[in-house]
C-alpha cells in the first residue's frame, strides 16, 4: 500500500473510530485497529475510493450507439441513395440524410445552412421531406427519430438543428 493510501486509511480509520456510536475509548481503538487491518489486507477498497475508474460517454452509451448504428445500417441504401431529392453538389457523394417538414420552424434554416456546407465540401445530402414523401416518416420512425430537422450520417444521428460549424466538422471527418 502506498504511503498516501496508508495515510488516507489512517485518517479514515480515526474518523470512523471516533464516531458517536463508539463513545468508549477502548471501542474506538478496537474499531480503528480492525479497520486499519482491513485496509492493509484489502488495499483495493481504498484504491477504488481514492482512484475510481473513469468511464467515458462511449462506454456509458455503448448499447445505444450500437443500436443506432444497426438502424442506420438497415436504412443505409435509402438514406444515402443518390436518386432522390438532394442538396449540395449534384455529383458529390451523398454522406448525409436530412429529414425536414413544412411545419418545422428550423427546417428551412437547417436546409440552407447544410446546403452551404455541402457546397463548400463538394458533397451532397439526401433530403427527406415528411410533407411530400410518405416513406420519409416510415424511415424516420424505424430510425427512432422524433424531431425535425434530423441529420443522419453513417456513424451518427442528430436530432434537432445543429450549427453549421458542427455539421461541417462531422462531414469533413466523414469525407476523409
Amino acid at each position: 500500500m502506498s504511503t498516501k493510501t496508508l495515510a488516507m486509511a489512517a485518517c479514515l480509520t480515526a474518523s470512523v473510530a471516533q464516531a458517536d456510536m463508539f463513545a468508549a475509548p477502548d471501542a474506538q481503538a478496537a474499531l480503528g485497529r480492525e479497520l486499519l487491518q482491513l485496509f492493509l489486507d484489502e488495499p483495493e477498497i481504498l484504491q477504488k475510493a481514492l482512484y475510481p475508474p473513469v468511464v467515458t460517454a462511449d462506454e456509458i452509451y455503448a448499447d445505444d450507439i450500437a443500436a443506432d448504428l444497426e438502424r442506420i445500417g438497415k436504412e443505409a441504401q435509402a438514406l444515402f441513395d443518390s436518386d432522390g431529392p438532394k442538396i449540395g453538389t449534384t455529383d458529390g457523394p451523398v454522406l448525409m440524410a436530412l429529414f425536414v417538414d413544412e411545419g418545422c420552424g428550423n427546417c428551412a434554416r437547417a436546409t440552407d445552412e447544410l446546403s452551404d456546407v455541402l457546397q463548400k465540401l463538394g458533397i451532397a445530402a439526401r433530403v427527406f421531406d415528411l410533407s411530400k414523401d410518405t416513406n420519409a416518416q416510415v424511415i424516420m420512425e424505424r430510425l427512432t427519430l422524433d424531431t425535425v430537422p434530423a441529420y443522419v450520417m453513417s456513424d451518427r444521428m442528430i436530432r434537432g438543428h445543429m450549427p453549421p460549424f458542427v455539421i461541417e466538422r462531422y462531414l469533413s471527418e466523414a469525407a476523409q
